[in-house]
């Protein structure tokens, strides 16, 4: 994001700088039966004003599924890594547990169109933070878990909208929204953010290639 206005003293600004970050990740997983094990790297890349840090971090998790795979559990542990110093510190990672479930709710089909599916999936997730953070904006560390909850539209298995609602009290981001196109090989995904802090609002792009 941009925009951001650089002072000083208090008086005219000397201009304006943006904020950016990069994530690169390539994973493997295997399945068993009917449950998968999975892991990933990411290469990290953050970008302030004129400063700018890489780093990397690993993700580990489960996946199950049940009742002819309409329902989903998983727990996984995330950004266990670092980051180089941005200026004189580095940013800490948000080191995370998360366990979930996704349940297929509905599926549907106008009888004169049968190829043209709609799946109607919940889903929610319990996060419990590994380590404490500093809260934006009050500068407090908070380590409070928190539930994500998401419903999800995918129409003819190509195009998913889906919205979200983060709960807790130091949520300064709980809703979002996204939309993501899906082939067999490539998934785009594009999610939308508003922050109530007046940091504006979070736009976020994402590909995925399966090998």
């Amino acid at each position: 994001s941009g925009g951001f206005e650089q002072r000083n003293t208090p008086g005219g600004s000397n201009g304006e700088f943006s904020i950016s970050h990069l994530s690169l990740s390539a994973g493997l997983a295997y399945k068993f039966n009917l449950l998968s094990l999975g892991v990933s790297g990411q290469f990290l890349n953050e970008e302030n004003a004129q400063y700018q840090s890489s780093g990397y971090a690993f993700n580990f998790g489960a996946a199950a599924t049940f009742i002819d795979s309409r329902l989903k559990t998983g727990i996984s542990i995330l950004n266990i890594g670092k980051l180089d110093d941005l200026n004189n510190q580095p940013t800490e990672l948000p080191e995370l547990l998360r366990a979930g479930v996704s349940f297929e709710v509905l599926e549907f089909a106008h009888p004169k169109n049968p190829d043209l599916p709609f799946l109607v999936n919940i889903a929610t997730d319990y996060v419990k933070p590994l380590n404490a953070r500093e809260s934006l904006g009050t500068g407090e560390q908070e380590n409070d878990s928190y539930f994500n909850i998401g419903l999800f539209l995918t129409v003819a298995e190509v195009l998913e909208v889906s919205g979200g609602y983060k709960t807790g009290e130091n949520t300064v981001k709980p809703f979002s929204f996204g939309v993501g196109f899906i082939t067999e090989l490539v998934t785009v995904n594009y999610a939308l953010v508003p922050y109530e802090t007046g940091f504006g609002t979070l736009h976020s792009i994402g590909l995925q290639y399966k090998f």
